[in-house]
C-alpha cells in the first residue's frame, strides 16, 4: 500500500483525476473506480505505470496467464516457488537501512560502502483513510501476496 501511495504521489498521478493535491485521496478513489475491472476481467489498467503491482512486473509476473488460470492461488504459489529458486536474498524497501546492513554483512563490506544520502524524500505525506488503504491493498493483491511471502 505504501509503495502505491508513494508512487501515486511522486509521479503526480493524482493530477489525472483532481486539480488540488489536497484531494489526493479522492484521486486515488477515482483511479481505483476507473480500473474496477483490473485483475478481475482485464489486465489493462489506465494510468497505472509505476504504481500498480510494480514488484510483480519487475519479477516477470505474467498477468495474462494469472487472469486465465483455472486456480489463481495455485498460479501464485507456483510463481513464488519459482522466484524462491532464483532469489538468494530479498531486500524490502521499508527496511532499506536494515537491508544495507544485511548486504554489508553478507559481502563483507564496510560502513563506508553503505553510507548514502537520502534524496527525493517528500516532506509532505498525504493521509489516507483505512477504507481507501483496504481498497488499494485489494487493487495491489499480486504485489501484496509477493510482499507477504517474503
Amino acid at each position: 500500500v505504501s509503495r502505491y501511495i508513494s508512487a501515486f504521489w511522486f509521479y503526480k498521478q493524482y493530477k489525472n483525476y483532481v486539480t488540488a493535491p489536497s484531494d489526493f485521496e479522492k484521486a486515488i478513489q477515482r483511479h481505483l473506480s476507473d480500473n474496477g475491472q483490473y485483475l478481475t476481467s482485464t489486465t489493462s489498467c489506465l494510468s497505472c505505470s509505476h504504481s500498480v503491482n510494480s514488484i510483480a512486473v519487475d519479477l516477470g509476473f505474467n498477468f495474462w496467464q494469472y487472469m486465465n488460470a483455472a486456480n489463481r492461488t495455485e498460479f501464485m504459489s507456483n510463481f513464488l516457488r519459482e522466484r524462491d529458486k532464483e532469489l538468494d536474498l530479498v531486500l524490502i524497501s521499508e527496511y532499506y537501512d536494515l537491508s544495507l546492513v544485511l548486504l554489508m554483512r553478507r559481502y563483507c563490506w564496510s560502513f563506508e560502502d553503505i553510507i548514502y544520502l537520502k534524496s527525493l524524500e517528500s516532506t509532505t505525506k498525504p493521509t489516507i483513510s483505512d477504507a481507501t488503504k483496504k481498497d488499494i491493498l485489494e487493487f495491489q493483491r499480486v504485489d501484496a501476496d509477493i510482499y507477504n511471502h517474503y
